[in-house]
């Protein structure tokens, strides 16, 4: 893709970063998602948001917290000059921001906030969402984003390809709290046949793995 042009290229980098994201290499994901915030901006100086609400993701995930705050403060003010209807991008940024600081009831409110005003359901919102919910242990919550959130495909959710897999696996942990043992072994069971190839060592595969052959010894 080096040849690609202006979006294309900067969801490139944005897809480099999600990668090295799930790595937990964090520096280079942060490199990447601005080598596409700069690709972005040069192609589209008009659009407020960009890949800032990531971006800002990023910097929270790092321990950088400060900085993630100022930049959701710059987003803020850029959303409210350029476009107003797109306030919900600011939501987004503020809920990622307060889940990497594990204070879920916040984060929770925030992502409930750019839920509602959102146009049309954003993938990486609802998922998000449930998993402050999960680690909240409101999983009617959980399970109800979740059922939502992999019941629609579009580029969105395709964009946020890594945790659109993971979607599964949440699932499973919801369902299997809430004692519905049989549908967590098949959202188990359809994260690992996606997953079948994955990178050795990652942890929600090997979970997964054995919570299948503990809940079907149980049933």
């Amino acid at each position: 893709m080096e040849e690609a042009e202006e979006k294309q290229n900067a969801l490139k980098h944005f897809l480099k970063a999600t990668i090295y994201e799930e790595k937990r290499n964090l520096d280079l994901a942060l490199k990447e998602a601005e080598i596409g915030r700069e690709i972005h901006e040069k192609a589209y100086p008009e659009d407020p948001v960009d890949l800032r609400p990531f971006y800002t993701y990023l910097l929270a995930e790092s321990g950088k917290s400060v900085e993630a705050e100022e930049l959701a403060r710059v987003l803020k003010k850029d959303i409210e000059e350029k476009d107003p209807a797109q306030m919900y991008f600011y939501w987004v940024a503020l809920g990622f921001i307060e889940l990497a600081k594990g204070d879920t009831r916040v984060a929770a409110t925030y992502l409930e906030e750019a839920n509602e005003k959102a146009p049309s359901p954003l993938f990486q919102v609802r998922f998000s969402l449930a998993r402050a919910y999960l680690k909240s242990d409101r999983l009617g919550e959980t399970v109800a984003e979740l059922e939502k959130a992999l019941s629609r495909y579009d580029d969105i959710r395709a964009a946020f390809a890594i945790w659109a897999v993971k979607a599964h696996y949440l699932l499973g942990l919801a369902y299997e709290k809430s004692g519905w043992n049989k549908r967590a072994i098949e959202q188990y069971e359809e994260f690992l046949e996606i997953w079948k190839d994955a990178d050795p060592g990652i942890p929600e595969v090997e979970d997964a793995k054995e919570r299948v052959k503990k809940l079907k010894v149980e049933s």
